[in-house]
């Protein structure tokens, strides 16, 4: 079988001859310019202590580290300030749609490397 691989930028494509074999999986593994953002998630491990795989369509995903400590900021916030906390702080909840939202787009564009493709995002304004 025949893999175009490459980023979306056609002058960047490049052929080659897919294998099932693990060193070919292993190599595209240390090809693959995304690997360093496996640190930024947990990843659940099985019962012999190795990470699962993971896929799960109806799911959120695997969860970010760093989505811990963010959660914890906006329970403190929410029970220091109460309802005040939907304007009060430097994340307000009452317009919360609109920084996801920008911060959404940002992101899916820097991870498709800036590529001319089509984005959307659900449930935005």
């Amino acid at each position: 079988m025949l893999a175009v691989v490459g980023d979306f930028n056609l002058r960047n494509l490049r052929l080659m001859t897919f294998s099932s074999d693990e060193n070919f999986a292993l190599q595209l593994d240390r090809e693959d310019p995304l690997r360093d953002c496996r640190e930024k998630f947990s990843l659940p491990l099985g019962k012999d202590d190795k990470p699962v795989i993971y896929f799960a369509g109806n799911s959120l995903g695997l969860m970010p580290k760093s989505a811990r400590q963010i959660v914890d900021e906006e329970l403190d916030n929410w029970a220091k300030l109460g309802v005040d906390a939907h304007h009060a702080t430097g994340t307000p909840w009452y317009s919360y749609h609109e920084a996801l939202r920008d911060h959404g787009i940002r992101t899916t564009k820097r991870c498709a490397n800036r590529r001319r493709a089509s984005l959307a995002q659900t449930h935005s304004k």
